[in-house]
């Protein structure tokens, strides 16, 4: 059965925000309601009273807090309550009003964007990390393999090696056999040097030197490389590396040998992987170590500058570790370090000086060498960009506040700014602003209660970028939906599909009795379990469905647009819903909000003599729902709602228009996603993540294989997409 994939996206477009302030008139105060130093005529303030009802079950969360392998999400509360935080609210809302108004995204993580390599490209030359005046670099060690028919090195290789040390040693690797595929898993194969030596990698904290006995090679002075080997008939169509007479020997034993026998050794280091904790992971085809040569004068190896590529890495390696805490590989001995971001902590992964890596090196604009990619494996991840480069192809205005903009949008307007600075020097200059809306805390009216704590279904989805899912081909200042190969994958053939948004899942994507709800998972699991699936699990306690929330808004200064977008964004029409909460992706947090009372503040009014001691609002709209009445903080308004000689607001369905048609004028792609996405009418199929099993935890995976020219169709026809299964 057809499926519709978990999330979509509201589309970005260029040309800014439908109402902008240039950076240069904030800066010198000539606009107008965007300020907090006094109040303006003709602008709104007061406050705003909503309704929150969630329909689905809801997860707002607290604290977490590991159980061995399981983590568990404590609920948000107030006095023991259930309660929604204020920032929670606040995001909801501003992340709506960006997107209908084509406004910067406040908050996006300029996180890297890789794929997966393959073997065309894979690094395939060998170095070492060498710090050098507080810089990273890069000691090339050895150089990838070549056709036996052409066993000249390349140009960029002859650059990269002394002649005077290639007529000494060929810069080749050496394998060292020792495991074997059995029952689908990498063994050590016994007895082997691998089996019989407790060996760790060369890396920062072990600088272990190894000697080895190599068949005679050799460069001669064209470039050719000679290696000896046993017989014509055994020479292979590549030649990978050179052979080695006999195991590496240890130093100490090296040491012991004569003189004349030393003199037949070449010091190496030696490059180990390991398989230890692995070996349903590491390929069956994994069948050696390897030792490379590092005779004393490899010091006259020009070192290649690695600074930038090194940061790549470790932007790339953390984004695994958030993953999967055993991603990346680290080489066998080598530590993980602890790593602090914020307030997160986990073990990671940091490459320094005496490392080894593979790395891809590249000719510069002024013939220097550079490396433009490392990594600890041959096959790793290839970058494609970062968030911040792909939507800034779009539009630069789209990026959070920085110095290179030059307008500031309407949702910065609305709920503030921070601009980021590169330069520590300018931070003093750097632009702020704070928000004109002001959110409450959401708290219960009436029975608030919790359902049993349950495991969730494991929240996975295809990260981004996977292309198909994420991306459209760029054509012109628009995209196009279509099959995007990873390899083909590139920034200015593509472009972001846009903001990210959940849609309202069936009531269970299996039609399985609904004593099983949708969000928790189908498998047999107990809380404490340390499982690689545990640890990707998460125990909560769902609040009710039905559940009613009030919590109100404060207002100043708003735009007849700004205060009807913010109008909009509360209730787009009559069948939205908002998705709210932990677990959108799997059928919790579906909630409707509707406003319940509108009261104004005239300040021109308030702040004279005559209003001193008058009321507090002098416009008012209420609807019939008054649960609000019932809480203490809104004892002035509804001593407001109550006065008949308060005016009442007729306004409101003609400040929510205007809103709307400045939407239709210059984003009406972004509005019609935004009422397509939010009606849970639209929804027409099963929705869940991609998966070819029938639990849809498992296969994942598996469907991306069977799927591979399968993507996340447009919303043009006013239709959501379906994928088949």
């Amino acid at each position: 059965m057809n499926f519709h994939n978990p999330y979509h996206f509201i589309p970005a477009r260029k040309g800014g925000s439908i109402d902008k302030i240039e950076r240069n008139d904030f800066i010198s105060g000539r606009h107008t309601h965007c300020r907090h130093e006094r109040y303006e005529e003709n602008s709104y303030s007061g406050r705003i009273i909503c309704r929150l009802e969630n329909e689905d079950p809801m997860v707002i969360g607290d604290e977490q807090k590991k159980e061995k392998g399981s983590s568990t999400i404590s609920p948000f509360e107030i006095d023991n309550r259930p309660a929604i935080p204020s920032s929670t609210l606040r995001g909801l809302i501003s992340s709506l009003c960006e997107a209908a108004s084509n406004s910067a995204l406040r908050v996006l993580d300029d996180r890297p964007l890789s794929v997966r390599a393959d073997m065309n490209t894979a690094l395939h030359h060998i170095g070492m990390l060498v710090e050098e005046k507080g810089e990273m670099k890069i000691r090339p060690l050895a150089i990838p393999a070549f056709a036996k028919n052409n066993p000249f090195l390349g140009d960029l290789d002859k650059k990269i090696f002394p002649q005077s040390f290639l007529t000494k040693y060929a810069p080749l690797r050496v394998y060292v056999d020792g495991y074997t595929s059995q029952n689908r898993q990498v063994r050590l194969t016994s007895p082997s040097f691998l089996a019989t030596k407790a060996l760790k990698s060369h890396h920062y904290g072990n600088r272990e030197y190894w000697y080895m006995k190599l068949n005679t090679s050799s460069v001669t002075s064209q470039g050719e490389i000679k290696c000896s080997r046993r017989t014509a008939s055994q020479r292979p169509q590549w030649i990978i590396g050179q052979q080695g007479n006999g195991d590496p020997t240890p130093q100490n034993e090296y040491e012991t040998e004569s003189s004349a026998e030393q003199n037949l050794y070449t010091r190496g280091i030696l490059r180990v992987l390991g398989i230890a904790g692995r070996e349903t992971e590491i390929p069956t085809t994994k069948k050696h170590e390897i030792f490379i040569p590092y005779p004393d004068e490899i010091k006259d190896i020009p070192l290649i500058d690695a600074t930038a590529a090194l940061e790549q890495f470790h932007r790339l390696a953390d984004e695994r570790t958030e993953a999967d805490e055993a991603l990346p590989f680290e080489l066998q001995g080598k530590d993980r370090e602890t790593i602090r971001k914020g307030k997160k902590e986990y073990k990671g992964l940091r490459l320094k000086d005496g490392d080894l890596v593979f790395f891809r090196p590249k000719e510069g604009k002024d013939g220097e060498i550079l490396v433009s990619e490392l990594a600890v494996s041959s096959i790793w991840r290839q970058g494609k960009g970062t968030c911040h480069e792909f939507f800034a192809d779009i539009d630069p205005e789209l990026l959070p506040m920085n110095q290179a903009r030059q307008t500031i949008s309407l949702a910065e307007q609305l709920f503030g700014f921070v601009e980021k600075g590169t330069d520590k020097d300018m931070e003093e200059n750097l632009l702020a602003l704070q928000g004109r809306l002001l959110f409450s805390d959401a708290q219960p009216h009436g029975p608030a209660e919790y359902l049993p704590q349950v495991p969730l279904k494991i929240l996975d989805s295809p990260k981004p970028p996977s292309p198909s899912f994420y991306f459209d081909q760029q054509t012109g200042t628009g995209g196009k939906a279509a099959f995007i190969p990873k390899k083909e994958f590139f920034r200015g053939n593509h472009i972001p599909k846009g903001r990210k948004t959940y849609l309202h899942p069936q009531s269970d994507p299996l039609g399985n009795p609904q004593s099983t709800p949708p969000w928790k998972t189908r498998q047999v699991v107990n809380l404490g379990d340390n499982d690689q699936r545990a640890r990707q699990r998460l125990w909560v306690t769902p609040v009710k469905a039905n559940t009613v929330f009030y919590f109100h808004i404060d207002f100043n200064n708003l735009s007849e647009l700004e205060m009807g977008m913010l109008l909009y964004c509360l209730r787009p029409m009559e069948s939205f819903r908002h998705r709210l909460g932990l677990g959108k992706p799997i059928g919790l947090g579906r909630v409707r909000i509707d406003p319940a009372a509108l009261f104004l503040v005239d300040r021109k009014t308030r702040y004279s003599e005559d209003g001193l001691f008058g009321p507090r609002y002098h416009q008012k709209w209420t609807e019939k729902e008054d649960g609000w009445k019932t809480f203490t903080q809104y004892r002035l308004e509804k001593q407001a709602a109550t006065n008949r000689a308060i005016k009442i607001i007729n306004t409101l369905a003609d400040l929510r228009s205007l809103a709307e048609k400045a939407m239709d004028k210059l984003c009406p792609a972004a509005r019609k996603a935004i009422e397509l996405l939010g009606d849970p009418a639209s929804v027409n199929a099963p929705v869940h993540y991609p998966s070819s099993g029938t639990n849809l935890e498992d296969k994942l995976f598996e469907w991306f294989v069977k799927n591979r020219r399968q993507f996340l169709g447009s919303l043009e026809e006013n239709i959501i997409p379906t994928l088949e299964p």
